[in-house]
């Protein structure tokens, strides 16, 4: 079968042709999947990492918003956007909110856990424009979107995900993404997939590859195996030697289990991204001397991430200590409903 893809060249994907692009470098696919739009990042045939790509979208839009309630006791107020969004909004104004009152509010920052969409009252605009949005405001109703932040943030807000040279091109299947884009000054290669029988998400597999990253289970190719627990306090991860059986001396085939399992684990918090503190369960070496060379490797293996992960030590008990920056919610968040 041939798979279509317009955009300022015509591409026809042959099976072939596929075969040998999964050998390529990366790009970054945008569409529809599981009822929103996300970016996700595949090199190899791999998915590496995954972002909320229409939630970033709304950071810096300005709304009417509609008191849904104030609660004194935190100094907060819950703020509608829409009928169905509900935002969180600090009390650091004089003005008194009474619920269904109409307030003007901007996206500060989005949703993470169980938190609310934060919003502010305090509109950050060149002075014109703010002037013009209060102006305008003043005439609109409820839920009402005043202002609608540069489409420039598309590419500020990918680049924030992801590194610019982690991708060759940029495809998409959605027609608005692509021409919000392309219309950009400084626009990325970027093609238009068109073949509405065979999906792009179908294309890269993709519905697999994230319930892959959502399972609590990785295999690794030694025949090792690695399982993920997260609670509120913590990141915890066993590595399991499973079905390894290396002919090598028991300590040499322990670190070179161990390396492989690291290398997975800084991919997995990645593409899971997993933040706040990591323990990881190594297969005991009992040797100070790999222990240290283990440390040095998960350093080299994290330091492509793209958020700051910091390895501390391996405690006497033989657990690796990590943390890794928070910026947004994990993959378990985004997809578990």
């Amino acid at each position: 079968m041939s798979r279509s893809i317009l955009g300022t060249n015509h591409i026809s994907y042959s099976d072939e042709a596929l075969t040998e692009e999964k050998k390529g470098d990366g790009k970054l696919l945008i569409t529809t999947l599981r009822g929103g739009v996300y970016a996700f990042l595949i090199k190899g045939n791999r998915l590496i990492a995954v972002s909320a790509f229409s939630q970033d979208e709304l950071l810096g839009n300005v709304y009417v918003g509609r008191v849904k309630d104030v609660v004194p006791g935190i100094n907060a107020a819950f703020v509608d956007i829409s009928k169905d969004v509900t935002c969180f909004l600090n009390l650091n104004i004089d003005r008194k909110l009474k619920q269904g009152d109409l307030i003007l509010v901007q996206i500060k920052a989005l949703a993470q856990k169980e938190k609310y969409i934060t919003v502010s009252t305090e509109i950050k605009l060149p002075k014109a424009v703010k002037k013009e949005v209060i102006e305008r405001a003043n005439y609109l109703s409820a839920y009402s979107l005043v202002y609608k932040a540069s489409d420039e943030n598309a590419i500020k807000l990918l680049n924030k995900h992801f590194f610019d040279n982690e991708y060759n091109e940029i495809v998409t299947d959605i027609e608005a993404v692509y021409e919000k884009l392309n219309a950009l000054k400084n626009a990325p290669a970027l093609r238009l997939y068109t073949d509405n029988e065979y999906p792009l998400s179908k294309l890269y597999s993709l519905e697999t590859k994230l319930s892959e990253g959502l399972n609590r289970k990785v295999w690794l190719k030694n025949g090792g195996y690695l399982i993920f627990d997260t609670t509120e306090a913590m990141t915890v991860i066993d590595v399991n030697s499973g079905k390894n059986n290396s002919k090598k001396t028991e300590i040499l085939a322990c670190f070179e289990l161990n390396c492989e399992a690291a290398e997975e684990i800084a991919l997995q918090l990645r593409l899971r991204n997993i933040s706040g503190i990591i323990i990881i369960d190594f297969v005991n070496m009992a040797s100070d001397e790999y222990n240290e060379l283990l440390l040095q490797k998960m350093k080299e293996f994290t330091d492509r991430d793209r958020l700051t992960v910091k390895v501390i030590d391996i405690t006497p008990l033989g657990l690796m200590e990590l943390t890794r920056r928070k910026e947004s919610r994990s993959l378990y968040e985004t997809f578990r409903d």
